[in-house]
């Protein structure tokens, strides 16, 4: 790792009084004040502990509680209770690793050297009878960062309890389905400044969740976010989790869990390396293969959709998409067989309802989506098609199709012009059912 600018150690302390050890720390090791350096950051390392207790206290720590409760009666006993003093600071370190799993054991050793340096430069401790014990620099810049990035930075949950307050928090009701929320929620939590180890065990825990027991759509699609989240927030150690721990992960997914595999690895960027050609045989055979009815069918559409390896499996299946797939499926970017079908249809309605269904189940989905060709090309088959344009409801869901389609507008005004006259010209003179978008006309369209 890059040498710490020392100046930066500060800054990254979480807990004000800790905070103003540090710096003094600082101020002391460029003065050359070594020992003085090491005793501060100590004392920067206890009172961050404190800090930590009442935050888990927060949290509702029981644990955290009492010993906050037994530090109070210590303190308050004064010299009386020296001894007592004495012993709660030298378990702090076995406190925070086995109590309140906020330390890795290498974590704890490293601190605990620090704990002993702190107590030679403390006590009067001599190497030989005149000469008294001088850290090296180098050991108290080793100190102060190892404080800092072990301790000091860190949120106060860790361990099992971190993993089951993000995942009481991931099955909340109210937990975002959008990732940029994800990030914003779960950054106020343990995942703010976690340890690799913690981040490591809630990405596959909840992968694995995903992968294996969820059904609901709803359940799905926040965990989705969630681990999309995480992904955001520590790209390069998810990227070793994914190489390192998936392959055997997916190795284990049965074909009724198929759809959620596909969801996966569509959702996930980093996780796209894991379509090795067997993994994409096989997904592609599935997508051949599921039935229209089922209920993930949508899903598995919209997920194909999204990546060119599956473009072949999807487009033999856009026949199959019904028309109340086509709004899920089209959400984000539909391929252009989607948009093709959907003019196609348009454009061969044979019946009022049919036309109504078409125009409002897959053109309008696609409506912002549509290219000024396309466009075009939407309202020649509602000029052409007297199913379309003699349709009940088209006037109304043909305002709507205007207004999502407001960004070209100046390319197509010709096109909309013309559909006005076929439509209050001739025999047709219908122009008197399209109320909505006659006023859209006379705000875009002035005389």
């Amino acid at each position: 790792m890059a040498l710490v600018d020392i100046d930066e150690l500060q800054l990254r302390c979480r807990d004000k009084t800790a905070r103003d050890y540090i710096d003094e720390a600082v101020r002391c090791y460029k003065a050359g004040a070594y020992r003085s350096s090491i005793v501060s950051t100590w004392n920067a390392v206890f009172f961050d502990f404190l800090h930590k207790l009442r935050e888990l206290d927060l949290y509702g720590s029981t644990a955290a509680r009492n010993k906050l409760s037994e530090f109070e009666r210590i303190r308050s006993g004064g010299a009386g209770r020296l001894s007592e003093a004495l012993r709660f600071e030298r378990t702090l370190l076995d406190m925070a690793a086995t109590d309140f799993e906020l330390l890795e054991p290498s974590e704890k050793e490293d601190l605990l050297r620090l704990q002993h340096d702190r107590h030679r430069c403390a006590h009067p401790s001599m190497q030989t009878s005149d000469t008294p014990y001088h850290p090296t620099a180098e050991l108290c810049r080793l100190h102060l960062r190892n404080a800092v990035e072990i301790f000091l930075s860190k949120e106060p949950v860790q361990g099992n309890s971190a993993i089951k307050y993000l995942f009481e928090n991931l099955n909340s009701e109210y937990f975002p389905q959008n990732p940029e929320q994800s990030v914003e929620r779960l950054r106020s939590g343990p995942l703010a400044r976690a340890k690799p180890s913690l981040v490591r065990s809630f990405y596959i825990q909840a992968s694995k969740k995903f992968l294996f027991e969820l059904e609901s759509e709803t359940e799905c699609k926040k965990y989705i976010s969630a681990i999309s989240a995480c992904e955001s927030m520590y790209g390069q150690l998810v990227s070793s989790i994914i190489r390192d721990d998936f392959p055997l992960i997916l190795a284990r997914v049965e074909d009724d869990r198929l759809a959620y595999l596909l969801w996966f690895v569509a959702s996930i960027p980093t996780a796209r390396v894991l379509v090795t050609q067997p993994v994409s045989d096989r997904l592609s055979v599935y997508i051949a293969a599921v039935d229209r009815r089922s209920p993930v069918f949508g899903q598995v559409m919209k997920s194909a959709a999204s990546m060119n390896v599956f473009h072949d499996a999807f487009e033999a299946r856009v026949a199959d998409i019904s028309k109340n797939d086509f709004a899920h499926i089209a959400a984000d970017d539909p391929p252009p067989s989607m948009i093709s079908r959907a003019i196609r249809d348009l454009a061969n309605a044979g019946t009022f309802r049919g036309a109504e269904a078409v125009m409002e189940y897959e053109v309008l989905p696609l409506a912002s989506h549509l290219s000024v060709a396309e466009t075009i090309s939407v309202i020649e088959a509602c000029r052409d098609n007297d199913q379309v344009w003699s349709a009940a409801k088209v006037p109304e869901l043909l305002s709507k199709f205007f207004m999502e389609c407001v960004a070209n507008i100046e390319e197509t005004r010709e096109t909309w012009l013309e559909f006005k006259e076929e439509m209050r010209g001739g025999a047709r003179n219908v122009w008197g059912n399209f109320g909505k978008l006659d006023e859209y006309y006379n705000q875009y369209f002035p005389a």
